[in-house]
């Protein structure tokens, strides 16, 4: 047991201590994301289209200016 799994140990025991203790806030946020998922995945996949673009443009750049 070293300190890492000791810390990964304890966070997860406070975040299920958390979630049984705040069921309202879980089912809030679960709500929520129902309710806004059309935006929420507009919103993923914008963002890993820039992502991914800007990703290639780098990578060609980068291969572009070493060869």
């Amino acid at each position: 047991m070293n300190w890492f799994t000791v810390q990964i140990e304890y966070s997860y025991r406070c975040w299920c201590k958390s979630i049984t203790n705040n069921k309202i806030f879980f089912n809030f946020f679960i709500f929520i994301l129902f309710h806004h998922r059309r935006r929420i995945i507009c919103w993923l996949k914008s963002y890993l289209i820039n992502w991914t673009f800007t990703w290639h443009w780098n990578n060609r750049t980068i291969t572009g200016s070493t060869s």
